[in-house]
């Protein structure tokens, strides 16, 4: 059954959540700080978080988000560990959130330590997050904060000043090795949360048991497999994972699916995906509790039962998001200034083409395109086959291709692009400034979760064109129980042929029927349907928007981390009694 509306925006529904599912004195006291909440450089920290995520910019920039708002809300340290060649990345995106003079000072909390490049391992496991020399330097870096030593940056050879003993470690799900380390370093002594950059409902399928609708214990299936076959455990990961019966999903908060819809679309080449969701299932049973992107005020059934779930195994959940996006009352980047990859040239050809648009078509005529920094469809052809619908349709457009590069693409596109003068395609975009411009109508993404909550932040609707992870779930939502998207289904390959269980389609993926399904919903974009959906899109952006608000839920579950984990804590993370 689809979800009933209004029941996603009840604030009595949503702001009961924290008080019936949290600790109770803990949001006890968090409601109380609530109101005098915002830091001051005269405030001295009392807590140090070290926290780390995966070298993909989907996890590394909410993370710095998190942590920007957590310290502009209470002074506390913090050490950021990144593979060092994203340091001045990270470094550049935390200094957007601290420009305004009364916040500037607060910075000097924040330092970002490289833990070493990428070394490529002898027989290594086929997904980037296992990092070789990284897992070693994190072991020794983490040793040496626990007894209050200066550590050095290994990609800079910066040494930083000793911090305080860390009170709290809060390490990306797919990090299996930092959360052992940390373990057997410090035991039970500091509390350890895992990082999960996808909305809840993910959380569940991708890192849950099966009797929560989860995929339970992959890891045990690859192994089973590979000891039956022989093979690696590696190489027959993707096998498992992708071994669909054509069974109903049933995810709270989800509407119900088959299992095979979970892979729209076949990978471009030996997928990551499989071992990180077996690795980050191990990593979740050994942590403490985790902190999604996600908030309460988007998917309130999800969260209520990851609450519930953790609640059963005596974890804590924190879903504080909407993280990447202007916040009422405290410093936010510059909506051009975060995105790496932009500059001043880039800024300007945007600007001038989403000007361009809104004085020669309209308001809510722009279509932008962006498939995120690492996620591309594996027939490239598909993709052409859009840019050439939307130029013989006339519509204005931005395509964002930091995952195809440049250099692949057609020079029948880029001729036809460029003489059209109401296209751009760029590597990177400043993607805020082009949702938050008039003209812009439509999102065409592949269902990250920090694109969609920025789409529905600006209510801008979204056209869903999923690969993998967490986007089908993502797609799935948005386009059925939210109403606030159209997802293509003819552009699916490989599993994603089977059948559709929302509407019994079959897609067949050819050319042809894939143009007339680009020219279909393009044309409901602009009648009754896109309308609802637009309309729909406006109440989930009121919600969102109201989770930041002074009694909003995500506030009051920022308020809620900071009395568990910030205030008042003794050296080893604990509120004092």
């Amino acid at each position: 059954m689809l979800l009933e509306a209004p029941r996603f925006f009840s604030s009595t529904f949503i702001r009961a959540i924290p008080t019936t599912l949290g600790n109770l004195r803990i949001a006890h006291m968090a409601r109380k700080i609530l109101p005098s909440l915002l830091s001051s450089p005269t405030m001295k920290p009392e807590a140090h978080l070290v926290v780390m995520a995966i070298p993909a910019w989907g996890h590394v920039r909410p993370l710095c988000a998190f942590v920007a708002r957590v310290v502009q809300l209470h002074p506390a340290y913090v050490t950021f560990l990144i593979a060092g060649d994203n340091v001045s990345r990270v470094r550049n995106e935390l200094a957007q959130y601290f420009l305004s003079p009364e916040q500037e000072g607060l910075s000097r909390y924040i330092r970002v330590i490289g833990l070493g490049s990428l070394v490529p391992l002898a027989n290594p496991v086929p997904h980037l997050f296992y990092m070789g020399s990284i897992a070693q330097t994190y072991e020794h870096m983490y040793g040496e904060m626990l007894q209050s030593r200066s550590v050095t940056c290994a990609w800079t050879g910066d040494v930083h000043q000793a911090f305080p003993s860390p009170t709290v470690v809060i390490v990306d799900i797919c990090s299996a090795y930092a959360v052992q380390s940390t373990r057997t370093i410090s035991g039970r002594t500091v509390p350890v949360l895992a990082w999960v950059a996808t909305p809840a409902s993910s959380l569940i399928r991708l890192f849950g048991d099966e009797s929560r609708g989860g995929i339970g214990d992959l890891g045990a299936k690859i192994y089973e497999r590979a000891a039956e076959t022989g093979q690696r455990a590696e190489d027959v990961s993707g096998d498992v994972y992708r071994d669909c019966e054509g069974a109903v999903v049933r995810v709270p908060g989800l509407p119900e699916h088959y299992d095979h819809e979970w892979h729209p679309q076949e990978p471009r080449s030996a997928s990551r995906i499989p071992w990180v969701i077996h690795k980050g299932y191990a990593s979740l049973q050994d942590c403490d509790g985790a902190i999604s992107i996600s908030s309460e005020a988007y998917e309130p059934v999800s969260t209520k039962a990851v609450h519930e779930w953790f609640q059963e195994e005596g974890k804590e959940f924190f879903a504080p998001g909407p993280l990447t996006v202007p916040i009422p009352g405290l410093s936010s980047p510059n909506p051009c200034a975060s995105i790496s990859g932009s500059n001043a040239e880039t800024d300007s050809k945007v600007q001038n083409l989403l000007d361009l648009a809104f004085e020669k078509y309209g308001k809510q005529t722009l279509f932008y395109i962006a498939f995120g920094s690492v996620f591309w469809p594996k027939d490239s052809n598909h993709v052409w086959e859009l840019i050439y619908t939307l130029l013989d349709l006339e519509i204005p457009f931005i395509f964002s291709h930091a995952s195809f590069g440049s250099s692949g693409i057609p020079k029948d596109v880029v001729t036809r692009v460029t003489e059209s003068g109401i296209g751009l395609m760029l590597p990177w975009t400043p993607q805020q400034l082009i949702l938050s411009h008039p003209a812009t109508g439509w999102f065409l993404s592949h269902c990250g979760a920090n694109s969609i909550m920025e789409s529905l932040y600006q209510g801008i609707p979204l056209i869903c064109w999923p690969q993998e992870g967490d986007q089908p779930a993502n797609a799935l939502y948005l386009s059925t129980a939210l109403d606030v998207s159209f997802e293509l289904l003819q552009v699916r390959t490989g599993l994603g042929r089977r059948k559709v269980y929302r509407d019994g389609t079959i897609p067949t993926g050819t050319l042809e029927s894939i143009r007339a399904e680009f020219r279909d919903v393009l044309s409901r974009a602009k009648g009754p349907s896109g309308e609802r959906k637009r309309e729909n899109a406006l109440k989930v952006s009121q919600a969102l928007i109201g989770a930041w608000s002074d009694a909003g839920v995500s506030r009051e579950t920022m308020a809620r981390f900071i009395s568990r984990f910030v205030v008042g804590v003794t050296d080893k993370g604990r509120i004092e009694q």
